[in-house]
């Protein structure tokens, strides 16, 4: 088989037009344009899926080969038939690895920890900005309550201890001591706000950094296992692809073998009827011979039914003559030359000793005068056909290898 190019959709050409006529011989009915369309396509796609070929819709060599050896058995004589491919034991077990391997497939990656992450990234970015409330300040109310009570105190003992110097008795003097002891406490407070506004700030980055550190970790986490399911997935794909080449390598090696057998077989049978049809050429050469052997004078004489007139038979007996040397018109009129000459060869060839070298002679002659492989064959037929010619099985053998050689050299 001449190699061919490989085609696929949009391609265009006398290849195109190969393809869709080998398809439409396997049932399909594609327009014969030469366009690799949507529908050859298809076509081929499906041809493929039903030859156990690889299915992509492009026409490489093993496609090639298989609709080219299927056109050849459907053009085979009716009568001969061979067992429709199947696939090996080797191959079997190919493709059920693959198809185990394809099912052992790892499922989709599932996040584990996206959403707590999505999570922690809506805090982080709607985070308010840090202000600082003394109000809201919890630990600003202890020390409020704190200072309060104390300045309290102390404004107490100091209006006690001014009342005491005035043997008792209150006065203005006291409560102004007691007033000026009571705000030295409250400036006292005033005093820790800067540090509890440092404090609050602390806090506020303190919080955010920890929102920081959660999503760090949370996001180390899942790219661990996105990185365990990316493994997973690599070694799978690998072994996959293993597989799925052997299954091809075995389908292909075993498709060819199947070939092959087939053409073996067809070959024998090829051989079965060609020796049929030579057979009957033979049985009829031997029938007409031994009929013309009863007509015309001694059996050696032409034909009476070519006398006078154009016959086909005349005019293989004149290229017959030729070939054996004599000057003869090769025109199918049985003229008296033509018959003169015919009665002196026969005559020859009636000696059973020189037979085969004449025979020999004579085929060569016609090889070399350039006669047709079907003339060659004609002469061969009706030489074997005589009724005095009886060679051994050697002799037999030998002829048939010489008939074999001159047929079959492209004359």
């Amino acid at each position: 088989m001449n190699e061919k190019n490989e085609i696929r959709y949009g391609s265009q050409g006398s290849d195109v037009t190969e393809l869709q006529k080998l398809l439409n011989g396997n049932g399909y009915k594609l327009d014969e344009d030469g366009v690799f369309g949507e529908q050859t396509r298809s076509a081929v796609k499906d041809y493929q899926q039903k030859n156990n070929l690889t299915v992509d819709g492009i026409v490489g060599s093993n496609t090639w080969e298989a609709l080219t050896k299927a056109s050849a058995q459907t053009g085979r004589e009716a009568g001969f038939s061979y067992a429709p491919y199947t696939p090996g034991q080797a191959v079997t077990q190919a493709q059920q690895l693959l198809q185990q391997q394809e099912a052992a497939k790892p499922d989709g990656y599932s996040a584990q920890w996206q959403s707590r992450i999505d999570e922690l990234v809506q805090k982080i970015l709607n985070r308010e900005d840090f202000s600082y409330d003394l109000n809201a300040d919890a630990l600003y109310q202890q020390y409020k309550d704190q200072y309060v009570r104390g300045g309290q105190l102390a404004m107490l003992d100091t209006m006690g201890q001014a009342q005491a110097m005035t043997g008792g008795y209150g006065n203005s003097y006291a409560q102004s001591a007691g007033q000026q002891a009571y705000e030295s406490y409250l400036q006292r407070l005033n005093e820790v706000v800067p540090e509890l506004y440092n404090l609050a700030q602390d806090r506020y980055k303190q919080a955010g950094q920890a929102l920081a550190d959660q999503y760090a970790l949370l996001s180390d986490r899942e790219a661990a296992d996105y990185g365990r399911y990316q493994d997973q997935l690599s070694a799978w794909l690998r072994e996959r692809d293993y597989l799925s080449g052997r299954y091809d390598t075995e389908r292909q090696y075993d498709y060819r073998q199947y070939l092959n057998d087939l053409n073996f077989a067809y070959g024998q049978e090829r051989d079965r009827v060609s020796d049929e049809q030579w057979q009957a050429e033979f049985d009829e050469s031997v029938r007409r011979y031994n009929h013309d052997k009863g007509i015309g004078s001694s059996g050696k004489g032409s034909s009476g039914s070519g006398k006078g007139g154009y016959s086909d038979e005349s005019k293989q007996r004149q290229q017959l003559l030729v070939a054996a040397g004599y000057d003869v018109p090769i025109n199918g009129y049985w003229d008296a030359a033509t018959d003169k000459a015919w009665t002196e060869y026969v005559g020859q060839l009636d000696v059973p000793t020189t037979t085969y070298a004449r025979v020999a002679n004579a085929a060569a002659a016609m090889v070399r005068h350039g006669e047709s492989k079907t003339a060659i064959s004609k002469y061969l037929n009706q030489a074997l056909a005589r009724d005095n010619y009886r060679p051994t099985l050697s002799v037999q053998e030998d002829l048939e290898a010489l008939r074999s050689a001159f047929v079959g050299s492209g004359r």
